[in-house]
């Protein structure tokens, strides 16, 4: 039986992680996106209060994926199996980490504090061609579609696995963790403050 993870107004506790399932591994496999090159993906709780000069692409042509860098994963049992399953995964396909500088962080949070970083999935932009690239999409199968089921039986988020992914799938250029200019969350989004932007 998988971890449970109740969101409070959600009677299906399964529910969660097919949304992580979803964003991680399914929507690339969507008819929906067929037309596009570039997927951002908001929260419904984001807005923009002001002019961004290049969503809903990105900032310069090397990029592959836009998000943010946010902290660690508090819930340390959400990473239970992780980072061996993503080091199985580079031996498995005899890879090596191909952003060296964040597969050292991931290695070193791990190490010193039990846990994993994790990039911002309220707001991210990614590069349809990139996503469905063979290596990445067998790394997004490996997280839900395949043993050992890790969305489902650890609750292995998609800020976490989006980490891991852009430190072993990308170069470090092809990563940008700018903040998005006028993107605001939560409490940001004052209906009153969006109408006047």
């Amino acid at each position: 039986m998988g971890v449970k993870f109740v969101v409070k107004g959600r009677p299906n506790p399964w529910g969660y992680h097919q949304m992580i399932r979803f964003w991680i591994s399914r929507i690339w496999l969507h008819e929906a996106i067929e037309p596009y090159e570039y997927i951002m993906r908001m929260d419904s709780d984001s807005c923009f209060k002001q002019h961004n000069d290049f969503l809903p692409g990105t900032r310069n042509e090397d990029i592959v994926y836009h998000s943010q860098f946010v902290g660690v994963e508090n819930r340390k049992e959400f990473t239970s199996g992780l980072i061996e399953h993503s080091e199985k995964f580079l031996e498995r396909y005899d890879k090596s980490a191909g952003n060296p500088m964040m597969w050292r962080y991931v290695q070193s949070i791990w190490k010193n504090e039990g846990t994993l970083p994790l990039l911002n999935t309220n707001f991210e932009v990614s590069r349809k061609s990139f996503m469905q690239k063979n290596i990445v999409k067998r790394w997004h199968e490996s997280l839900s579609e395949e043993k050992p089921f890790g969305v489902f039986t650890h609750r292995w988020g998609d800020a976490v696995t989006r980490f891991l992914m852009c430190a072993m799938l990308t170069m470090n250029y092809e990563v940008d963790t700018s903040y998005p200019d006028g993107y605001g969350h939560k409490e940001q989004c004052l209906e009153e403050e969006v109408d006047a932007a």
